[in-house]
């Protein structure tokens, strides 16, 4: 007799595939060193990721200004360089400091509200290349 195994209590599906699919399905499997059937919940994954959870919404609020304040800090810092001569150049380079201090605390925060399960939901994110196309989706909610 078949024991219930957790696998064996999740939704079941049976799909067609056209001709030739399964075999790019296996091969991708292969190379991705996984089994068909978690090749195939990757791409549904990557394709209709869950919604985003309260803490995931935070993260992604916190990523978006962490990418601004570095694309600010990167922007001083050049500004800064060519001022080299400047009277202004210490108070740049001062600023500098001070957003990478902010960086670090956004980073920092970040880390608090993650668990192993947002980890694990942001890797597969990362790792479908979703990760991106999410915080670009979100910025109108997040503004």
């Amino acid at each position: 007799m078949v024991q219930d195994s957790p696998s064996r209590k999740m939704d079941q599906f049976i799909v067609r595939l056209p001709d030739g699919m399964r075999d790019r399905i296996k091969a991708a499997a292969e190379t991705n060193n996984r089994s068909m059937n978690a090749e195939i919940v990757a791409a549904l994954e990557a394709a209709y990721p869950a919604p985003p959870t309260e803490n995931f919404a935070i993260w992604l609020s916190l990523e978006k200004e962490r990418i601004k304040t570095v694309l600010e800090a990167d922007e001083l810092w050049h500004l800064a360089q060519d001022a080299k001569d400047s009277p202004d150049y210490f108070d740049m380079t001062q600023r500098v400091f001070q957003i990478h201090k902010k960086i670090d605390a956004l980073r920092d925060r970040q880390a608090e509200i993650l668990d192993p399960e947002m980890v694990a939901l942001l890797e597969r994110l990362y790792k479908a290349g979703t990760l991106e196309k999410l915080i670009e989706q979100a910025s109108p909610i997040i503004d």
